[in-house]
């Protein structure tokens, strides 16, 4: 992490396996890790609408995701459960 206020979060990037996380436009710390059902060495670019690149280096595995927003009334809300489902379904194929 580049910086103390949120660990989960560091040149532009958002990091995995931290303790707590921080979401934009909001001051509440969420307890345990950015996204549950993903590798704790995950980092990922994430953007409006959903778009993602995943890296996993325990996996030597990217990941992408572009398309529509999975919640089209927070279609830019950076951190969404559709981080969660789908690495729930992405870890049934790669475990």
């Amino acid at each position: 992490s580049s910086q103390s206020i949120n660990p989960s979060y560091g040149y532009l990037w958002w990091l995995n396996g931290k303790s707590n996380f921080m979401i934009p436009g909001a001051q509440i710390v969420f307890p345990g890790p950015l996204v549950p059902n993903a590798p704790a060495d995950m980092f990922a670019a994430m953007g409006a609408s959903d778009q993602r690149a995943y890296v996993i280096p325990s996996k030597n595995m990217v990941v992408i995701r572009m398309g529509d927003a999975s919640d089209p009334a927070n279609p830019t809300f950076a951190v969404s459960g559709f981080d969660n489902e789908m690495w729930a379904k992405i870890n049934a194929v790669i475990q």
